[in-house]
């Protein structure tokens, strides 16, 4: 049977002090034991700006299968955070409640460079780039190039807040599934290699991931790859997969089942022509584990890799080819030839596609975005990041998560909370 418990909250000039009883609720549907009450509402509160009233929501929906909390959603606006910032680079940090001590001394020796992807929601990006930010590592920023007025001054200006933190010098114009979506992250990693020449790993994002692990945890994982890459993906066989490159494919006007008109890639009649180097076409996902070794060969010495790169231009989605298929080459940094794995430490995205997975919160583009009734399942994945969030539809998602982050770098209810150690691979396991 659940106890109860009575929670008084009494006001003393500006102080709240949370009176609750200490000891632990057992929920009967899965024996699960919470921690002390008073200890999660304490650290939430304390670490991630959660209202008292909604402590308890969170705590729930972590540690409880069955949360009935609706979403919350926020429509702060682009012309808000500019005000934030307008206000001053350290009144903007404390709001958004960015942590820019210096981390250990191994986050210190092992900086982690990050191409993010943005098109919208400076304030959704604002919280996730504070749950990732660690002064010791590098973010590029590339904003797509139709993105304009008070959006792109934002990202802009929190961008001038930090020495670590910059634009990209090239920003494409993305339409989805092109050429442009691969060459952003390209600029990237072009801007990462010149602006920084110590990080050891590239990990690429877009705005709607948010963190599932610390950055010192995200350390960790990558040390225990050992130099390898992890650009998870199959090899290609039916025919739907293979059309992205057997057609060539050309930017036109398409009406998605909601009856909205946008720009995407279509195909045509016309062949395209076999890749080159008699290579075999793979496909991959779009968020990886980079080395930098392997991306400064990719960039600049491999005559393989620029053909290939050459040759993806006019087909569909041509990042989730192109990692796979230049990381399989000989001589790759860090790659595998013999490897083909759809395993990943990296993003988990629930693709509703997939049998038996359910989505809480709602789906765009067969994708669940979550909510709050999602971090049960969430916080119990073995990847790094997750994806979909979006704050308009629920913002107490990554608000949540991120308490559940800061409590694991505080040290705080371990037993409960411990850190997670590295998700490694079998093939690197034995090469270990």
């Amino acid at each position: 049977m659940k106890k109860s418990y009575k929670i008084c909250l009494l006001s003393i000039s500006t102080i709240s002090v949370i009176l609750i009883a200490s000891e632990y609720l057992l929920l009967s549907s899965n024996n699960i034991l919470l921690q002390k009450a008073y200890g999660i509402l304490h650290d939430i509160q304390r670490s991630s700006g959660i209202a008292p009233e909604d402590a308890e929501h969170c705590s729930e929906a972590l540690f409880t299968k069955d949360a009935k909390d609706l979403p919350v959603p926020d429509n702060t606006s682009d012309d808000q955070v500019l005000e934030y910032l307008n206000n001053g680079c350290d009144a903007f940090k404390s709001r958004y409640r960015f942590v820019t001590q210096q981390g250990s001394k191994e986050e210190e020796e092992f900086p982690v460079a990050f191409s993010i992807l943005l098109h919208k929601l400076p304030h959704q990006f604002a919280m996730m780039l504070s749950a990732i930010y660690s002064p010791h590592n590098i973010y590029c920023i590339h904003v797509d190039a139709k993105v304009k007025g008070p959006t792109f001054q934002a990202f802009e200006e929190m961008a001038q807040c930090f020495p670590n933190v910059f634009l990209t010098k090239h920003r494409e114009y993305i339409v989805y599934a092109s050429f442009a979506r691969l060459k952003a992250d390209m600029n990237c990693m072009e801007d990462l290699m010149v602006e920084n020449k110590d990080w050891k790993y590239l990990v690429n994002l877009c705005g709607q991931d948010f963190p599932l692990r610390t950055n010192l945890e995200l350390v960790r994982q990558l040390k225990a790859l050992n130099g390898y890459n992890v650009i998870p993906g199959c090899d290609v066989s039916n025919d739907a997969t293979l059309a992205r490159t057997r057609f060539v494919h050309r930017a036109g006007n398409f009406t998605n089942p909601e009856g909205v008109t946008e720009v995407r890639m279509l195909p045509t009649k016309q062949k395209h022509p076999p890749p080159p180097f008699n290579m075999t076409i793979r496909k991959n996902l779009a968020y990886n584990f980079y080395t930098r070794e392997f991306l400064y060969w990719v960039l600049h010495e491999s005559k393989e890799a620029a053909s290939l790169l050459e040759w993806s231009k006019d087909t569909y989605s041509p990042d989730e080819h192109y990692w796979l298929m230049t990381n399989m080459l000989p001589g790759a940094p860090g790659g595998k030839s013999d490897v083909i794995s759809w395993w990943s430490p990296v993003t988990y995205i629930n693709w509703i596609s997939v049998k038996r997975n359910t989505c809480k919160g709602f789906v765009r583009h067969n994708i669940c975005v979550f909510s709050l009734r999602d971090l049960y399942d969430v916080r119990r994945r073995h990847e790094t990041f997750a994806n979909k969030f979006d704050v308009t539809y629920d913002v107490m998602a990554p608000r949540c998560l991120r308490y559940w982050l800061d409590e694991r770098r505080l040290g705080r209810n371990s037993e409960r909370n411990p850190q997670r150690k590295p998700s490694m691979p079998s093939w690197i396991k034995q090469m270990t």
